[in-house]
Parts: C-alpha cells; sequence; structure tokens
C-alpha cells in the first residue's frame, strides 16, 4: 500500500531533522527514520521527552553511538526552540536575518528528500533492511528476457549499496550509469561499431575517480546534497560524470561545479531500469479504472525488477557481514565470535563483475550480439549466495 500523504510529511519532517539538526548523511538518516517512525518517535520533540536514551538505544537496534547523536540532538533542538518561542523577532536584526536563512535552508533540504524519495526503486531494501522482500521461491522461479546493459545497470545499483553505503540512491544511480555508460563505449570500440573517443583513455583527467566494479570512473562532489549533507565531510555525495558529453560540449575548462559539467541523471538510470523490465502483461491493465486496481497493476508490471533487485540484494548481503563491514565494526564480543567476517568494500566490488558475468544474458560474439537479448534464470543468482556457493 503507497504511504499516505501524512505519512510522507511524518517521514520528510523527520528526515529534516536527523540530516540538518543531527547531521546524518541521508542513507544513514533513512535507516534509522523506519524504527524511529515504527516506536512512535516522528519529531525531535517526541525524541526529546518521551524516550530516554536507553530506550533509544533499544530502538535503533542498540547502536549506542547512534542514538546518543540522534538524543543530543533532540535535546539541543528542544531547548533552542523554547528560547526562540519567547524571542520577539526583529525583522531588520542579525538573528532574524539568521533564523529566516535557516528556514529557507531547510526548505531547500525539505525539496532535496522530497526528490529522494521519489527515487525509490520496487523491491530494493534500503540499507539494513530486509523485512520488505517477497517469497525466495517466486523470486527464484522468475526468468527474464533482458540485454545485458540494464542488468548491468541492476548490479551496479545493488552493489553500490553495500560497496559505498554512505551514497544516496540518487548518487548511486549516477554512479551505476556513469560505469554502464563506460563500459558499454568501451565494448562497442572493441567490436568496431564506434570509433575509439578520448573519454575513454581513463576516468578524466583532472577528476576524482572511483572503482565501480573493476572500472574506474570520474565523479564529482556534489553542490547540493540531499537533505544538506555536509560537503566538508571524508564522504560526500557524489555524481557519476557524463565523460562523452563531456567532450561532445568541451566544457574542460568548467570543471568545478556540477551545474556546469555534464553527469549522468539519477532519474534517467531510474527510467531506464523501468522500462527494461516491465512485465510481459502490463498491457492488461490499461482498461481497469478503480484507484486500487491501478496501484496493483503498476506494482505488478514492475514484479520482474522488484524480483531482480531482491534476488540482488540477497546475493551481497549474503556476503557482506554487515554488522562488521557496513558499520563501524562489530560492537561486543559475541559479534566477533558468531559472525563470519564478511567481504569488504574491494572485495564485494571485484566479485560483483565475476557474478555479473556468471548469469549475463548468453549473445552472440561480436556485433551480432551487440544489443541483443538474451534470458537471465533468478535461481542462478541466488545459487551464488555465500551459503549456496562451492
Amino acid at each position: 500500500m503507497a504511504p499516505t500523504a501524512n505519512a510522507n510529511e511524518e517521514l520528510s519532517s523527520l528526515l529534516r531533522f536527523l540530516q540538518n539538526t543531527a547531521k546524518l548523511p541521508l542513507a544513514r538518516a533513512l535507516s534509522a527514520a523506519k524504527p524511529l517512525l515504527a516506536a512512535n518517535l516522528k519529531s525531535n520533540a517526541a525524541i526529546a521527552s518521551e524516550s530516554s536514551l536507553v530506550q533509544l538505544t533499544e530502538v535503533l537496534s542498540g547502536d549506542d553511538k547512534l542514538a546518543k547523536q540522534i538524543h543530543a540532538a533532540a535535546k539541543r533542538s528542544e531547548k533552542s526552540g523554547k528560547r526562540g518561542s519567547s524571542a520577539i523577532d526583529d525583522g531588520g536584526s542579525a538573528a532574524g536575518n539568521k533564523r529566516r536563512t535557516k528556514v529557507a535552508t531547510e526548505g531547500a533540504a525539505a525539496s532535496e528528500v522530497e526528490k529522494e524519495l521519489a527515487l525509490a526503486l520496487p523491491g530494493l531494501p534500503s540499507n539494513e533492511e530486509t523485512s520488505q522482500r517477497d517469497d525466495e521461491d517466486t523470486i527464484a522461479s522468475t526468468t527474464i528476457e533482458t540485454n545485458r546493459a540494464p542488468l548491468f545497470l541492476a548490479f551496479a545499483i545493488v552493489a553500490l549499496k553495500y560497496t559505498h553505503p554512505e551514497q544516496p540512491l540518487s548518487s548511486r544511480l549516477s554512479l551505476a550509469q556513469a560505469v554502464v555508460s563506460a563500459n558499454a563505449k568501451s565494448k562497442a570500440e572493441s567490436i568496431g561499431v564506434e570509433e575509439k573517443g578520448r573519454e575513454n583513455e581513463g576516468p578524466g583527467k583532472g577528476f576524482k575517480a572511483t572503482k565501480i566494479l573493476g572500472r574506474e570512473i570520474a565523479v564529482l562532489r556534489r553542490d547540493v546534497a540531499p537533505g544538506g549533507h555536509d560537503q566538508s565531510s571524508a564522504d560526500p555525495p557524489l555524481w557519476g560524470v557524463d565523460m562523452a558529453a563531456l567532450e561532445k560540449k568541451d566544457t574542460s575548462s568548467k570543471m568545478g561545479s556540477s551545474a556546469q559539467l555534464p553527469i549522468h541523471r539519477p532519474e534517467a538510470a531510474r527510467s531506464y531500469l523501468l522500462r527494461s523490465f516491465l512485465s510481459p502483461d502490463k498491457q492488461t491493465n490499461r482498461s481497469r479504472n478503480s484507484a486500487s486496481t491501478k496501484q496493483s497493476g503498476a506494482d505488478d508490471k514492475h514484479k520482474p525488477l522488484a524480483h531482480l533487485l531482491q534476488a540482488l540484494d540477497m546475493l551481497f548481503s549474503s556476503w557482506a557481514n554487515t554488522t562488521l563491514s557496513l558499520q563501524e565494526g562489530p560492537r561486543t564480543r559475541d559479534d566477533v565470535s558468531t559472525k563470519r567476517p564478511g567481504l569488504n568494500a574491494a572485495q564485494l566490488d571485484s566479485r560483483a563483475w565475476d557474478w555479473y558475468t556468471r548469469v549475463r544474458p548468453r549473445v552472440e560474439p561480436g556485433v551480432a550480439g551487440w544489443g541483443a537479448k538474451g534470458s537471465v534464470d533468478f535461481k542462478e543468482i541466488l545459487a551464488l549466495r555465500r551459503h549456496h556457493a562451492t
């Protein structure tokens, strides 16, 4: 069932507090928001007045450092609010200007949060969430016909959830599209479909590079991060640079801002993914008029994509020990003794390419297979999980 407008407002408000006041990056804020909402801790006021630090730690699955950060921010916000409510706002005062700037900043952050939420992909759990997966037998019985590029995009998006968990979904979509485009360009050149361009001589001179599925791609720190993410942090949100478009536009002299450089837009990557994995019987829902039927039809037509993303998430999560590799390490001695070491980010990235090559569609080599479709059996993806692999 789709969330109500009120539920969306509560989530947006809580995310603004977690990012702007508690200073959490968006990916971390999103994972913390769900248990807080489930515990009816929907605002900084509720967190400050209705929960003790011990209770908040329990709600956040024993993450005492995170609980302290959120609880302290809620207390600060409540004290600041009480002082502000008793003060007279002089329209021309420095304090008044500061408050208006803060309101404007929070408004921009709210808009970015709404954009981020709109990018949600069917079936893909957020960081640290697995409860929304469909039945495993249903996923394993799914087979799709696709070409290689959208499957590679899906692999990259899910891989980035585990290799770069600090990146919000918008960044992961952009980065994933960047590596897919670079891979397609290299393939096209190798089979003679396209002439070699200088953008394929490396990740891009003058750009920071990051490795995704074994390939270095050019990245750019984002000018405006979702929810006002602190750009001074060690792991700022990134965009994937569109090197082919950059060469065409010849904007190499303007390398300071994402507003001046072509980037891979997350909306385009998401749209491509949704179009590429539609259910074969999507046409049957077009003549139905009820709102519930339309919602059901929308969910049904994206079931193949949902099952693909869930299968990939099950694969990556089986090899990544989330307690040890995605957070800050073991919290107790029991975590060390009961958890098998998971693969680190670099190891997962290296494995991801191998996993992709094992399950990608089998097509004719060379030009004959360029863009051709083939079958992908999801049970083959699930068979690569750690407890299944030999």
